[in-house]
């Protein structure tokens, strides 16, 4: 596990210290024993984690802008903890309303001490925010209008937001969307996953 994620890090061109990459490893243990209560995730191999929950949530590094991030809907945390892992410089606002779910995020951020992540029970629509978030996230939750009507409140000017969609999204369909001055599909192969994934980044300048 520990020898897939170094040699994943590589095409992502990203690199982690061996602390953080231990804090990874880590929350992916936590998750596989908490898997067999909580049924967390329906992957339940380390190697299988390594791909589908670390290096595809690391791979939006790229594409964070400012300090304040937003992770809707992030499930057992992801992309939320990795990237929260990855970037201590950043604040992640990790929103999910199911309890069972919830109680895992809470467990992880003590366990690694991740002061830089608050963990919110609740819908995104029933969230209002201090201030507006610079990035918004989201990975397979929703169609992008549906995330779209669900963060809008979350917005600032140039928010951007970086949806995770799979290989078979429609980049035609944000035609409509009109109102945003950037509207990019990025094609990214991830490590130990056959189909590539697909980021869709929006932003309103």
């Amino acid at each position: 596990m520990k020898t897939a994620l170094k040699k994943g890090l590589k095409p992502l061109s990203l690199f982690l210290t061996e602390h953080r990459q231990g804090q990874m490893l880590e929350l992916l243990e936590a998750l596989k024993k908490w898997n067999k209560t909580y049924n967390l995730t329906a992957i339940t191999s380390l190697k299988e984690m390594v791909s589908y929950h670390l290096l595809d949530s690391l791979s939006l590094v790229p594409y964070l802008r400012g300090e304040r991030i937003v992770d809707v809907g992030t499930g057992a945390g992801f992309p939320g903890l990795p990237l929260a892992i990855a970037c201590p410089d950043k604040h992640f606002t990790l929103i999910e309303p199911i309890d069972k779910r919830v109680q895992f995020l809470i467990y992880i951020k003590y366990l690694l001490r991740l002061d830089n992540v608050t963990i919110v029970k609740s819908t995104a629509e029933a969230v209002t925010p201090e201030q507006p978030f610079e990035t918004i996230l989201s990975r397979a939750v929703a169609t992008v209008e549906k995330i779209l009507s669900m963060t809008q409140h979350f917005a600032g000017p140039g928010t951007r937001w970086a949806l995770q969609k799979s290989a078979d999204f429609e980049d035609e369909s944000l035609q409509s969307l009109s109102s945003f001055t950037q509207k990019d599909v990025v094609v990214l192969a991830i490590p130990g996953i056959i189909q590539p994934r697909k980021i869709v980044l929006l932003q309103e300048d």
